[in-house]
Parts: C-alpha cells; structure tokens; sequence
C-alpha cells in the first residue's frame, strides 16, 4: 500500500524543501542546521545518495521504518500479552490508523518517532512487570534521546512517561521515585549532548520561540484540537475521550482488585 501511495502522489512542498535545504548538502549539514527531524534526515541522506534521488528513494525510509514498526508491534505484543490473535489485531490496526498511512507516504521523521514511542512503551510496561535496574533505566534515557533527534517534540513524551513512573513510584514502589528522576535528568541529558552540533552550529532559537512563542486558547479551542488530532490520529474525533474513560475504568477496577 505505502508502495502505491509512494507511486502515485507527487512530491509534496515540504518534501521538497526538506530535500533542497538538507539531503542535497553533505551530509553533516542535518546535523548542524537546526531542522525537525535530524535522525531522518540523515537515514535519508544515505538512501538518496545510494540509489538516486527519486520520489520513491526519498520516501523508501519512512516505507521501511512503517513496516518495521508494524512488525515491532507485533512481537512486542505477543511477548507482553501471551496471545497471538491479540498481537496481530494490534499490528493491523496500527498499520490501518490514518496517522500510520499519513506517515508511511510522505518523508518526514515522524515515523522515526512513533517507532521509539511504540519502544519505549513496551521497555515501561515490561520493566514495571519485571524490575527497573540503573542499566535499564539508562537504556530508556538513550532511546529517549534517538525518539528526539527523530522529532523535537518528543520530550513531551519523557516528561509524561517520567510523570506516570514518578506517580506509579509514590503509589506502590520508593525505589521507583528515584529511577523516574534519573530516568528524566538521563534522558534529558544525553538529548542535550547529541544536539551539541546543531547549537554550536545554528543554535535552537526557531524551536525554542515556537514552544515559548504558544498562547493559552480557551477551552473550546483546546476541546476542538484534541477532537481534530483524535480525527487525524484514529480516523474518529472522540476516539480520545472513549480511550481516556476505558483507561479510569481500568484504574478503578485495578484499584479495587489490589484493595480486596
């Protein structure tokens, strides 16, 4: 399907401005130039100077890290549910969201992020099952740092996944409250260090205004763009609030199990 779409649609206007601006240099220059998705860019430089630059090379990355998200799914399902029919429902739903189609046909890192996302996810739910150790919490302080370099945004997730541990820690384990805080300063830290060259280089002042720069909306506003991102995301705009009342009944009825 991704091959198809990659076939029949003509490049867009960020894509090629992406090419023109970072894949057409050398290669160090997604590196030292502040841009969005750096991890991509770089994956992509290697595509298109290997195979040419064709709409499809261009967009062979994100086709591929599609897939193998799809496949990590899977697999990563299956190990922490024990059922396969669960953990391929899992996959093909996950390959069938709009966010995955939009993502997988057009080269921007998203992708990239929603791979390390999916990941670290999977590590959290593991280690909580298991038992955090300092090893471990390093290693999901380093794929912090690649979901990052893959998208700017992403230590929004470090800060919510740091909350949920840090609360999850208060309410059932205190060894956990001192792995979250250095599960956050690590992450963020080693964040900092591979994005020494692009703040040495060009600096962070467009992504820093654009985050300082937001401005508190009301809340229909707020209430219409997480319906829009629902929308875009799941293909449903209150999949969202459906999603959030499945999550405190669980609560709930996890609460009540372990009280009795």
């Amino acid at each position: 399907r991704s091959i198809y779409y990659a076939t029949s649609f003509d490049i867009q206007y960020d894509e090629a401005w992406n090419y023109n601006l970072f894949l057409d240099q050398h290669f160090y220059y997604s590196m030292v130039a502040y841009n969005n998705y750096p991890f991509h860019n770089l994956i992509t430089w290697l595509f298109v100077h290997a195979f040419g630059n064709s709409v499809v090379v261009l967009r062979l990355p994100v086709i591929l890290m599609g897939l193998f998200t799809v496949l990590y799914t899977i697999f990563a399902t299956q190990f922490l549910v024990k059922k396969q029919w669960v953990a391929l429902l899992s996959g093909t739903v996950f390959a069938c969201l709009p966010v995955s189609v939009f993502y997988m046909m057009y080269a921007r890192g998203v992708m990239f992020e929603i791979f390390f996302v999916i990941v670290l996810y999977s590590l959290l739910i593991c280690f909580l099952q298991t038992k955090f150790s300092l090893k471990r919490i390093l290693l999901l302080a380093v794929l912090n740092a690649l979901g990052t370099y893959s998208m700017l945004s992403h230590p929004y997730f470090i800060l919510a996944s740091f909350a949920a541990l840090f609360i999850y820690g208060l309410m059932y384990s205190r060894e956990l409250i001192r792995y979250s805080i250095i599960y956050l300063v690590a992450s963020f830290l080693f964040s900092f260090i591979q994005f020494i060259p692009m703040i040495a280089g060009s600096g962070m002042s467009p992504g820093i205004h654009a985050t300082l720069g937001l401005q508190a909306a009301s809340f229909t506003a707020y209430i219409n763009h997480v319906e829009e991102l629902s929308y875009f995301i799941t293909g449903f705009s209150y999949t969202f609030y459906m999603i959030t009342l499945i999550l405190i009944a669980l609560l709930f009825y996890s609460f009540k199990k372990n009280k009795f």
